[in-house]
């Protein structure tokens, strides 16, 4: 109940398989808010167990509306046997997208919520069995976080000067409050130097 009025939402429950409460994300309104609440209510973990490889594939190969960067918040309680490769998805599919996970429970996947919410430019927290009193506290500080705002649409142009025939990465990710972006370019030999050389950052600022 947190996020702002006009935010865009959408809930997924996974297991072994998964399914999305609306067909796409859709505004944050006081009548989607009661069809949330009532679907949060009747939630039961029955849909067998921790499969969060297709649920990740369908959200992030999803485009944003808008142009607009998706936050994922991902709540598990589980194990996987394929924790590597769901990190190693994320972080050559979430371009676009953070993500923000909760571990709950002494028998969660610790390298699975650690390296999603590293993968995905976020953060991570972890809810052991005798902390169950901090939830709230932990859910309020990913919220805030979430809410910071983000340059979108990140393009970068190097002055004539500098020979770049490649830069990594290629497509830039959102750059966030209190983060960072490295680009690295390699220089062909024909590159000029002993003149003053720029290079120009293009974006868009979402709050």
């Amino acid at each position: 109940k947190s996020i702002p009025e006009g935010t865009l939402f959408n809930i997924v429950g996974f297991g072994s398989n998964y399914q999305s409460l609306f067909e796409r994300s859709v505004e944050y309104n006081q009548e989607n808010l009661k069809i949330a609440m009532d679907h949060i209510q009747n939630i039961s973990a029955d849909l067998g167990g921790t499969s969060i490889l297709p649920p990740l594939t369908h959200i992030l190969s999803t485009p944003s509306q808008d142009g607009i960067p998706k936050q994922l918040f991902i709540i598990t309680d589980g194990q996987v046997g394929n924790a590597q490769e769901c990190i190693e998805f994320v972080k050559q599919k979430a371009s676009s997208t953070r993500i923000f996970t909760f571990g709950i429970g002494n028998d969660v996947d610790v390298k699975l919520v650690k390296g999603l919410a590293k993968a995905g430019f976020g953060f991570s927290e972890l809810v052991r069995d005798h902390q169950v009193n901090t939830i709230m506290e932990k859910v309020m500080r990913q919220v805030k976080r979430a809410l910071q705002p983000a340059l979108t649409d990140l393009q970068i142009e190097f002055s004539p000067l500098l020979k770049v025939s490649q830069y990594s990465p290629s497509i830039l990710p959102p750059l966030w409050a209190d983060s960072r972006l490295l680009v690295y370019a390699y220089l062909s030999d024909d590159s000029e130097s002993g003149n003053e050389m720029f290079i120009y950052l293009y974006f868009s600022f979402c709050e």
